[in-house]
């Protein structure tokens, strides 16, 4: 299903029903519309069977799992922010991270939240075990995920998916992309996604079943629209981004044909031009960490 939740707020979860009844004492951020209620569920600082969600929220996902709907929550804080919180393997980090919320389907009750990932897989594609994995050495061992901002989810079997993934990115000056694999718990790093300075993405149909598309916003002042290609199965070894087209593919950058540098310039409702997306060589090994490419 599609993301129904798609808003960045500070007040966590407000769900508008008839019916619904709410499980915090707080007053709710927005009104309902019409015969609508609209009654916070769980606001930050409260604590939920012993799991306490740390703010700043921003991203959301929801998927559907039979009597509850999963709804992950983006925690958008700085890398060394916040309280610890530890993988699987023991692993402390701090930062931003995702939260998950189960609300049941029949009394819209919160019955279930937590952390949503144990795992994280670094850019290297091998599993985190400190902090610098993630910060590549920037803010030390504990220091982890910059910033997570907006965010979505997309199920399997929708724009060539095989797996539910929430994608969420670091919204910093060179930040990294990340796909929840939310029926494994793992958080993947998604290196030939670039570098940006991430709001969101938006998967778009491809006509072709062995590849994927995602379209890119970049939330840096002047930065271009991009367009991620993958191909499905590309090193054919099975895995979680092997099969997703996650693991190899190409970027392009929109090209005005009018010559238009900035967004800047071609704003505004019911504003159209023509463009055409280029590729470009983000992916050169020989490059490796000289002016402009990373390591």
């Amino acid at each position: 299903m599609q993301p129904f939740f798609k808003f960045s707020f500070t007040l966590l979860l407000i769900l508008s029903w008839a019916a619904l009844f709410g499980q915090t004492t707080q007053p709710a951020q927005m009104a309902g519309l019409g015969s609508f209620q609209s009654l916070p569920l769980h606001t930050i600082g409260e604590t939920f069977n012993g799991y306490q969600p740390v703010g700043i929220l921003d991203g959301l996902g929801a998927q559907d799992r039979d009597s509850v709907i999963r709804v992950f929550a983006n925690h958008e804080l700085g890398a060394s922010a916040g309280k610890f919180y530890f993988l699987g393997n023991g692993t402390p980090l701090r930062g931003g991270r995702v939260s998950y919320f189960d609300i049941d389907k029949t009394t819209r009750q919160i019955v279930e939240e937590g952390q949503a990932f144990n795992v994280v897989i670094d850019r290297a594609g091998l599993v985190v075990a400190s902090g610098t994995q993630i910060n590549e050495g920037v803010g030390g061992v504990f220091a982890g995920i910059d910033r997570p901002c907006s965010a979505s989810l997309f199920e399997a079997g929708t724009f060539n998916l095989e797996d539910d993934i929430f994608f969420t990115g670091e919204e910093a000056t060179a930040g990294q992309e990340f796909a929840l694999d939310v029926n494994s718990d793992t958080l993947w790093c998604l290196p030939w996604l670039g570098r940006a300075g991430w709001e969101n993405v938006t998967l778009l149909e491809t006509g072709e079943a062995d590849h994927v598309a995602i379209l890119i916003g970049d939330d840096r002042v002047g930065a271009p629209l991009l367009l991620y290609i993958g191909e499905k199965n590309h090193f054919g070894n099975g895995s979680f981004l092997d099969r997703n087209g996650l693991a190899w593919g190409t970027m392009s950058v929109l090209k005005m044909d009018n010559g238009n540098l900035n967004p800047a310039t071609y704003f505004g409702t019911g504003a159209t031009r023509t463009a055409t997306f280029v590729q470009i060589p983000y992916y050169n090994p020989a490059m490796a960490g000289t002016a402009n490419f990373d390591a």
